[in-house]
C-alpha cells in the first residue's frame, strides 16, 4: 500500500501482521532516489516482488527492487521537475507494467494522457489523450509544426472533430501560457486541439511568409485542414477557431476557399476590410504603433525548441523585406488589400460562422457587417458585441465590462456542427444577435436582438449651430454662404488625441481636455433617456488651406458632473473623400459623409449629448504633414450628425442564458477574499495606489496582519499576472497582502522617483506602513516581502528606517551593497544589460488603469533625467551608493529577517553576508541559499536544481512573528542556516549548518605553477624575480565570456571555449572527494601594459568527461585596488586580492580543479578599453588561491523537511509552461564574423535570445 500522507510504500504480510517499508523513507520527501514524494498508484511484479511506484509529486515512477535501498527511475525525469514533452511526466497517478515485456504504462494526470514507456526507453509515447507534437507535410516539402491535444478515448474507435488555430505567434514559448486553459477545456469536452505555427515561423520550417494573410498562408491552411481531417483519431470534421490573427484567416478560409472539411468557424475580433478595417490604415488614415516593430522582431527568432542559429535560419527568417516596409509602400486601398478581403466576397460565406465583437476592439464593426450582408446565405451566423477589448469574453483581467465564459459557448457551437449528437440544438433556437448596451464605460446589459438592422430604429437629426450648440432644429442661417457668423475655424495641433489611446482599441478616460483642442457642440441637458445601437453617421461641409487633412469626430456624452465619455468615433481622410483618392484643393468647399465606428449607449435624462470635431487623434492616426487651418461651414443641409435612436421594447426580456455563465470554478481559482483599490496619501498631497486583497473573517471582530511588496513593477498590468499566486495563497492564509506601486510609478500618482531606493522611496514606504497598520482590517502588524528591489526596499526599512509597526521581513535575493553587489557596477565594474534601458522606457508608460496621455502624464514621467545617465555618472563607490547600503548599517537589523539566495542569482552572498555580521544582534535571522535563478524557490519553471514552497515558507514565517497565535514556534527551533550543497549544476542535497562561519572549516590553498597546474605543494622557484618561466602572459581580448551568461546571475555551461582565451591552471585528478562551501579567497601577482584592466577569476570542476563545470566567479577593477581608487600603473607588479563568490559545489574523485583567469567576461563587465597585455607571476608568496573545504560530517541527517515541501497542485495557476530555463550558449562562424547567441528567460517570463555579432579584421574587434 502507498501513503502519500508519510512518502513511502508499505508491505503488509498477513501471515505475519508485520509491516515492512519498501519504497521510500518514511515522514521524509525528497527528489533523490531514496525518497519518494506523495506516491500515489503502485504496480508489484508478483514474481520478483519489485514495487513500481507513482511517484505523483517527484513526477516520475521509481521501481524498487526486492529489498533495494534506492529507487531507479523508469518513466519521467529522475531530478523529479514535471513537464509536457515526451522525456516528463506531471504529476502521475497509476501505473502498470508488464511483467513480460517490462513495458511501463503511466496515468499522466496533469498531462491528461496515458503514456507507455518501453523497456530503458528514455521518453515515452502517448496512446491516449494529452499533447503530441507532428508535423504536417506542405507541398513544396516544407514541414508546419502542430501541436495535438487528444482526448481520452472512451472506446477503441471512439473519434474527435478538430479544432484549428493557426497563427504566427509561436505556439511553443511566446503563445504558450495563454493558449494552455483554452487547450486543456477543449480537450477535457471531446475535441482535439490543433495548434499549428505558420510557415517560417515558431516552430514550423520554411521561408518567413511574406506578410500577413497571404496566399501562400491561406494553401498551407487547405493542406493542413486535410491532414487534421484524415488524422487517425480525428471524426473528419474540422472547425477553426481563434481571435485577431486567427480569426481574420478562419473567415479568409471560410470565404475564400471554403475546404470540404471545414464545416464551422468560431472568430473573435477580426477584420472583413483589411484597409480601412485593419490597423494598418484604419479609416484610411496610416497608424504605427509597437506591433509592426515587435511582428518584425518576433518573426526573426530561430525555430523553438532548439533555437538554432546558423545559415539556415539567416535564410529563412531574415531574407524577407520587413512588414513595416511594404505596408509603407501600399497607402492606397487597392488590390493589394482587397484580394483577402472578404467584404469583398460576403457572398461566399456559406458555413456556419459565429462572430465576437468588442465595444473596446479596433474590429468592432466587423460582426455586424458580415451579419447584414451574410446571413441570408449561410446556414447560420451568430453575433456577439460585448464589451471587450482585444481579448476573449472570459479574460476578467482585461475587459473593462461583465463577459461571459466564451470557451463553453465555443463548446455550444461546434458541438452542434461538428459532432453526430446534436442535441445541443438550442442554438439554432436563439436569436442571432446578442449586444450588450452600455450605459457607462464599464456598465450594461446583454439583450438579444432579433433582426439587423434593428426594426425599432429612428434616425434622429442633430444640427451644429454657429454658438456651438447641438440642436434638433433646423439652425436659421440656412444659406450656406461664406460668413464669419456660419464658419467656425480649426486651428491644426497634430500632437492631440492622447486622451482615445494608442490605437482604435481600449477604454479610454474623460475626453475634457482632448476636447478643449476640438471644435465642439453641445445640446441642453436632454429630458428623456435614448438609447442609441449602430453606426452613427457624420455630414460636414469643410475646407482646408493644405492638400492633406484628416477629419475626427467623437460622440459624447457628458454626465451631470460634467465628465465626458467617449461613446464612438470615426474619421475621413480628406485625400479619400472620393474614389479614386486624389490630394484636397486648398480653400475649396466639400461635403464629407462618413459614418462613426459601431456602438451601443445609453444618455440619460439630464446628460448632454456631444460632438467633437479634430483633425488629430494621435497616436491612433497618424498626423498629416501639413501646417494648416480647416473651416466647418454650418450649414444645416450639409453639416450635421445622425442618431441611431432604438426605441425601447414593449417588454423586458432576461438577458441571454449563456452571457451570464462565468467560468466554471473547475477552471478558475477559488477565490476566499476580497480585493480592493485604495489610496494612499502622503504628506505632500500625492496619493500611492495600494491593491488589499483581504481574507474572508470568520467573524465581525476578526483582523488579519498585513504583508506588503513596494516596487515600481507596475502592479495592475506589468506584474500582474505573475502577482496572483502568491496572492491568493497568502490571502488563503489569513493575510492581507497589500501590493503598492512606488511614487510616479504605475497607478500611483506624483512625479517618478529620481532613481531606485530615494530618501523619496523609503519616506513615503514609512507612511504607507502607517496607514497599513490603521487600516480597518489590520491587526496593526506589518511585514515586508519580495524579490529583487522589494527585498531591497525591506531591508532598507528594517535596518535605516525601522518603524514600530514593522515587525518582520521576508526578502529573496537582496543588496547589501548598492555599488559592488548590484547590476550597475558588479565587483566594481560597470554593467549594462536590458534592464537598464527598459526601466527607463516602463516608467515612461501613463498611470493605469486610464493610461491617460496629458500634460500631467508628460509631466510627471517625463521631466526625469534617465537613470542611466545619472548612475553613468556615479562610477566610484562614495556616497552615493552607500547612503542606502545596508552593509553600513548591519548593526540596526534589530528585526526578525528571513533571507533566501541562489547560487545563481547575482546577489548570491548578501544572506551569508548579512548572517556573519548581524545575526547576534536581530532576534532571529534565518538564511536559505539554493540553486535558485533570479527567482523564488518555489519558480520551478526557472530554477535548474531543486526548489521548495517558499510561500508556505513565508506564511510559517509571519504566522510566528504577526499573529497572535504562536503555534508555529517550531521555525525559531530550527537551525539559522539552510544551505544546497551542489554535487552538479542541477544536483545536490539541502542540509542545516547551525552555525557561521562553519566551524569544521578548513582551508586549502593551492598554487599556479609555470606549467599551467594547480597544486597544494609550494612550486620551486620561489625567488618571484621576473623571468620567462614565472610569468604567464595573457592577451586582452574584450568580448570573451559570452559562456557565462549576460549578468552575474543564471546557469553557465561548459567553459571549454571560454577557457580557450584564458590563462588556465588546473590540478591532477583527485583522490578524494570533497566540499567547499563559502568564499574563495584569490590572490595574484600582476601587471598589466595600460591603466585600467580587470582582473575575473574562475573556479571550476573538471570532469571525467572533460567537460568544464562553473564553481565559482569573481572580479577586481584593477583602479579599486586600493582605497581611494587609482589607474593602475603600466607595467608596475602589483598583489591583489579579493573574494569568489559565495558557493558550495562538490569534487568528486578523479576530477580535476581548474582556475581560469582573464581580463574580460562580456557583457557581465563592461571591458576596459585599452589594448593591453597582463602578466601573472607564478610567485607561491603573492599568487595562489584559498578553498573553504568543509570536512564531513561524522554522520548524515536528512534534508530540512521544509526544503522537501513542494507547492500543492491546488495552490498551482493551470500554468504548464517549461521553457523557462536558460538553454544554449551557440557560436555560429562564417569568414567575416562570429555570431555568439546566448539564450535565457527574464525576469517578466518571457523567452529572450540574445545575439552579438562580431567583426574581425586581423585579431581585433572592430564593431561589437
Amino acid at each position: 500500500m502507498s501513503s502519500a500522507g508519510r512518502s513511502c510504500v508499505y508491505k503488509w504480510s498477513p501471515q505475519t501482521n508485520i509491516i515492512t517499508i519498501v519504497a521510500g523513507r518514511e515522514n521524509y520527501q525528497g527528489t533523490t532516489s531514496e525518497y519518494l514524494s506523495s506516491p500515489e498508484g503502485i504496480y508489484v511484479d508478483g514474481n520478483s516482488g519489485t514495487v513500481y511506484v507513482a511517484d505523483y509529486v517527484n513526477n516520475r515512477i521509481q521501481k524498487w527492487e526486492k529489498d533495494a535501498h534506492n529507487g531507479t527511475t523508469v518513466a519521467g525525469l529522475s531530478t523529479g521537475e514535471g513537464g509536457s514533452d515526451h522525456e516528463s511526466l506531471s504529476e502521475p497517478s497509476s501505473v502498470w507494467v508488464d511483467d513480460e515485456t517490462l513495458v511501463v504504462y503511466v496515468a499522466d494526470s496533469a498531462n491528461e494522457r496515458i503514456q507507455r514507456w518501453l523497456y530503458n526507453a528514455s521518453m515515452g509515447d502517448t496512446i491516449a489523450g494529452g499533447s503530441e507534437n507532428v508535423w504536417l507535410s506542405m507541398p513544396d516539402d516544407v514541414r508546419l509544426s502542430a501541436t495535438l491535444t487528444i482526448p481520452v478515448a472512451k472506446h477503441s474507435n471512439e473519434k474527435f472533430p478538430v479544432l484549428l488555430e493557426y497563427k504566427p505567434y509561436r505556439k511553443d514559448d511566446n503563445s504558450f501560457n495563454a493558449d494552455q486553459s483554452n487547450i486543456f477545456y477543449l480537450a477535457r469536452r471531446g475535441f482535439i486541439v490543433a495548434k499549428v505555427d505558420i510557415r517560417g515561423t515558431g516552430s514550423s520550417e520554411g521561408v518567413l511568409i511574406e506578410r500577413e494573410y497571404t496566399t501562400q498562408e491561406l494553401d498551407d491552411c487547405e493542406n493542413v485542414i486535410k491532414q487534421l481531417a484524415d488524422y487517425p483519431h480525428s471524426n473528419g470534421r474540422v472547425g477553426m477557431f481563434g481571435l485577431s490573427w486567427s480569426a481574420f484567416n478562419s473567415l479568409m478560409m471560410a470565404t475564400l476557399r471554403r475546404p470540404p472539411s471545414l464545416r464551422a468557424i468560431f472568430a473573435a475580433h477580426a477584420s472583413d476590410d483589411l484597409y480601412k478595417n485593419d490597423i494598418h490604415y484604419p479609416d484610411g488614415i496610416m497608424h504605427l504603433d509597437h506591433y509592426i516593430v515587435s511582428i518584425d522582431h518576433a518573426n526573426a527568432l530561430p525555430a523553438t525548441p532548439n533555437y538554432v542559429m546558423n545559415e539556415q535560419w539567416i535564410k529563412e527568417r531574415f531574407t524577407r523585406r520587413p512588414w513595416a516596409d511594404i505596408y509603407l509602400e501600399h497607402q492606397l486601398d487597392d488590390s493589394f488589400w482587397r484580394k483577402h478581403s472578404i467584404k469583398y466576397v460576403y457572398a461566399n460565406l456559406t458555413l456556419p460562422t459565429y462572430l465576437i465583437g468588442g465595444l473596446y476592439d479596433p474590429y468592432k464593426d466587423t460582426a455586424i457587417n458580415i451579419y447584414e450582408h451574410a446571413h441570408q446565405i449561410s446556414p447560420k451566423i451568430k453575433v456577439v458585441v460585448g464589451p471587450f477589448i482585444h481579448a476573449m469574453p472570459d479574460n476578467v483581467n482585461r475587459n473593462p465590462g461583465p463577459g461571459f465564459d466564451s470557451n463553453a459557448e465555443m463548446v455550444r457551437w461546434f458541438n452542434h456542427w461538428l459532432k453526430d449528437d446534436n442535441e445541443n440544438s438550442d442554438i439554432l433556437n436563439e436569436p442571432d444577435i446578442t449586444l450588450f448596451i452600455r450605459t457607462s464605460l464599464t456598465t450594461g446589459t446583454y439583450r438579444y436582438e432579433s433582426q439587423w438592422p434593428i426594426h425599432r430604429r429612428r434616425t434622429r437629426r442633430m444640427y451644429m449651430t454657429n454658438d456651438r450648440m447641438l440642436t434638433e432644429r433646423i439652425p436659421s442661417h440656412v444659406d450656406g454662404k461664406r460668413n464669419n457668423s456660419n464658419v467656425d475655424i480649426l486651428e491644426y495641433r497634430p500632437w492631440i488625441g492622447f486622451e482615445s489611446g494608442l490605437w482604435l482599441g481600449g477604454l479610454t478616460g474623460n475626453q475634457q481636455s482632448y476636447d478643449e483642442h476640438s471644435l465642439v457642440y453641445q445640446s441642453d441637458p436632454i429630458n428623456e433617456t435614448i438609447e442609441i445601437i449602430g453606426f452613427v453617421n457624420v455630414s460636414l461641409q469643410v475646407s482646408t488651406i493644405a492638400p492633406m487633412a484628416h477629419w475626427i469626430v467623437r460622440l459624447e456624452d457628458v454626465d451631470n458632473n460634467a465628465q465626458v465619455w467617449l461613446v464612438t468615433t470615426g474619421a475621413l481622410n480628406g485625400a479619400q473623400r472620393q474614389t479614386p483618392s486624389a490630394p484636397l484643393e486648398p480653400n475649396h468647399m466639400y461635403t464629407i459623409t462618413f459614418r462613426l465606428h459601431f456602438t451601443t449607449w445609453t444618455f440619460f435624462n439630464g446628460h448632454s449629448i456631444r460632438v467633437a470635431i479634430s483633425n488629430a487623434m494621435f497616436p491612433t492616426y497618424w498626423p498629416s504633414a501639413f501646417a494648416m487651418n480647416t473651416s466647418l461651414f454650418l450649414n444645416s443641409s450639409a453639416t450635421f450628425i445622425d442618431l441611431p435612436v432604438i426605441l425601447p421594447l414593449s417588454s423586458t426580456s432576461p438577458s441571454p442564458s449563456f452571457t451570464q455563465q462565468q467560468v466554471s470554478s473547475t477552471d478558475i481559482f477559488p477565490e476566499l477574499f476580497s480585493a480592493e483599490n485604495v489610496w494612499l496619501s502622503m504628506p505632500d498631497g500625492v496619493r500611492l495606489s495600494a491593491t488589499l486583497t483581504i481574507p474572508v473573517a470568520k467573524h465581525s471582530n476578526e483582523k488579519f496582519s498585513v504583508l506588503r511588496e513596494y516596487k515600481p513593477y507596475r502592479k495592475d498590468d506589468n506584474s500582474f499576472n505573475a502577482d496572483q499566486s502568491n496572492i491568493f495563497y497568502l490571502a488563503r492564509r489569513g493575510f492581507i497582502v497589500a501590493k503598492v506601486d512606488i511614487r510616479g510609478t504605475g497607478s500611483s500618482e506624483g512625479v517618478l522617483i529620481e532613481r531606485e531606493y530615494t530618501t523619496q522611496e523609503l519616506d513615503d514606504c514609512e507612511h504607507v506602513i502607517k496607514q497599513l497598520a490603521d487600516y480597518s482590517h489590520s491587526n496593526g502588524r506589518v511585514g515586508m516581502f519580495g524579490l529583487s528591489w522589494s527585498a531591497f526596499n525591506s531591508l532598507m526599512m528594517v535596518t535605516l528606517r525601522r518603524p514600530p509597526a514593522l515587525r518582520a521581513i521576508f526578502a529573496a535575493h537582496a543588496s547589501d551593497d548598492l555599488y559592488k553587489n548590484d547590476i550597475h557596477y558588479p565587483d566594481g565594474i560597470m554593467h549594462l544589460d536590458h534592464y537598464i534601458v527598459s526601466i527607463d522606457h516602463a516608467n515612461a508608460l501613463p498611470a493605469t488603469p486610464n493610461y491617460v496621455m496629458n500634460e500631467q502624464w508628460i509631466k510627471e514621467r517625463f521631466t526625469r533625467r534617465p537613470w542611466a545617465d545619472i548612475y553613468l555618472e556615479h562610477q566610484l563607490d562614495d556616497s552615493f551608493w552607500r547612503k542606502h547600503s545596508i552593509k553600513y548599517a548591519y548593526a540596526n537589523l534589530t528585526l526578525p529577517t528571513y533571507l533566501i539566495g541562489g547560487l545563481y542569482d547575482p546577489y548570491k552572498d548578501t544572506a551569508i553576508n548579512i548572517y556573519e555580521h548581524a545575526h547576534q544582534i536581530s532576534p532571529k535571522i534565518k538564511v536559505v541559499v539554493g540553486p535558485f535563478v533570479h527567482a523564488m524557490p518555489d519558480n520551478v519553471n526557472r530554477n535548474p536544481d531543486p526548489g521548495f514552497d517558499s510561500s508556505a515558507e513565508m506564511v510559517r514565517w509571519f504566522n510566528y512573528w504577526l499573529k497572535d497565535d504562536n503555534g508555529n514556534s517550531d521555525i525559531l527551533n530550527e537551525p539559522n542556516i539552510t544551505l544546497f550543497i551542489r554535487t552538479s549544476l542541477t544536483t545536490g542535497t539541502y542540509r542545516y549548518e547551525p552555525q557561521w562561519p562553519i566551524p569544521r572549516q578548513r582551508t586549502r590553498r593551492m598554487y599556479m605553477t609555470n606549467d599551467r597546474m594547480l597544486t597544494e605543494q609550494i612550486p620551486v622557484p620561489v625567488e618571484g624575480r621576473r623571468n620567462n618561466r614565472n610569468v604567464d602572459i595573457l592577451e586582452y581580448r574584450p568580448w570573451i565570456g559570452f559562456e557565462n551568461g549576460l549578468w552575474p546571475g543564471g546557469l553557465t555551461g561548459n567553459q571549454q571555449s571560454y577557457d580557450e582565451h584564458s590563462l588556465v591552471c588546473q590540478s591532477d585528478p583527485i583522490n578524494e572527494t570533497f566540499e567547499i562551501i563559502g568564499f574563495v579567497n584569490m590572490t595574484l601577482q600582476v601587471s598589466v601594459t595600460a591603466p585600467m584592466a580587470h582582473w575575473i577569476v574562475r573556479l571550476e570542476d573538471v570532469d571525467n568527461n572533460g567537460q568544464v563545470w562553473l564553481v565559482t566567479t569573481g572580479a577586481l577593477n584593477g583602479a579599486q585596488r586600493q582605497t581611494p581608487s587609482a589607474p593602475l600603473e603600466p607595467n608596475h607588479t602589483y598583489t591583489i586580492t579579493f573574494w569568489l563568490h559565495f558557493t558550495t559545489w562538490t569534487f568528486f574523485t578523479s576530477h580535476s580543479i581548474r582556475v581560469a583567469i582573464s581580463n574580460a567576461m562580456f557583457p557581465t563587465y563592461w571591458p576596459s578599453q585599452f589594448v593591453m597585455n597582463t602578466s601573472l607571476f607564478l610567485n607561491s608568496s603573492a599568487t595562489f588561491i584559498d578553498l573553504p573545504v568543509i570536512l564531513p560530517l561524522s554522520s548524515i541527517s536528512p534534508p530540512p523537511s521544509f526544503t522537501q515541501q513542494q507547492v500543492s497542485s491546488t495552490d498551482i495557476f493551470p500554468e504548464l509552461f517549461s521553457a523557462g530555463k536558460p538553454r544554449i550558449y551557440e557560436k555560429h562562424e562564417t569568414n567575416l564574423s562570429t555570431t555568439i547567441t546566448f539564450e535565457r528567460t527574464n525576469m517578466n517570463f518571457c523567452l529572450v535570445i540574445y545575439s552579438c555579432r562580431l567583426y574581425w579584421h586581423g585579431t581585433s574587434v572592430v564593431h561589437i
